[in-house]
């Protein structure tokens, strides 16, 4: 399960995995500036445990120390564009109750960057790796939904097909 703090709007959220920069750290002022990777969340202490590479170490972090790491529209391949640009439009379309569907197929990378551009507050970097991260999230969700899915299946056929004995018609 995806791990994020509460629904307060106002309260960031880190998805597990999501990429962020450490800050305003008191205790350990030295870590500020630094990068790692979300891992979980502590419900109890209300801190995040992120996994700090440089340190090869993890520390607990309160919401408020955290920021994505900045993604500039220019460090995203096509994949990551088309992604960030699906997401804003299907944001935009429960926004406005709007459905129309734009298809980035056959639309090189330069339009690809003018388009989020445009929908992301002039590309902010902030904005962008959010819609990444939790995009991440959503398919890793997904797709742990779907292997339970198919276990849950699996375990249902073997134990179905094991108890069933041909039965024959006497006329």
């Amino acid at each position: 399960a995806i791990t994020m703090a509460n629904d307060d709007s106002e309260q960031p959220q880190f998805p597990v995995d999501s990429k962020v920069l450490l800050q305003g750290l008191q205790k350990a002022p030295e870590l500020n500036g630094q990068k790692g990777v979300v891992r979980g969340y502590n419900q109890t202490s209300g801190r995040f445990a992120v996994f700090i590479h440089s340190e090869k170490k993890s520390v607990n972090v309160k919401p408020g120390n955290l920021s994505y790491q900045p993604r500039s529209v220019d460090s995203l391949s096509v994949k990551e564009l088309k992604i960030v640009l699906q997401q804003q439009q299907q944001q935009q379309e429960q926004q406005n109750g709007n459905g129309s569907k734009a298809s980035f197929s056959g639309v090189d990378k330069s339009e690809l960057q003018n388009q989020v551009k445009e929908l992301t507050n002039d590309g902010d970097p902030q904005e962008i790796a959010q819609v990444l991260a939790r995009h991440h999230a959503a398919t890793l969700e997904a797709e742990a939904k779907q292997e339970r899915s198919k276990r849950k299946n699996s375990t249902a056929t073997s134990t179905t097909s094991s108890s069933t004995t041909p039965t024959v018609d006497p006329t």
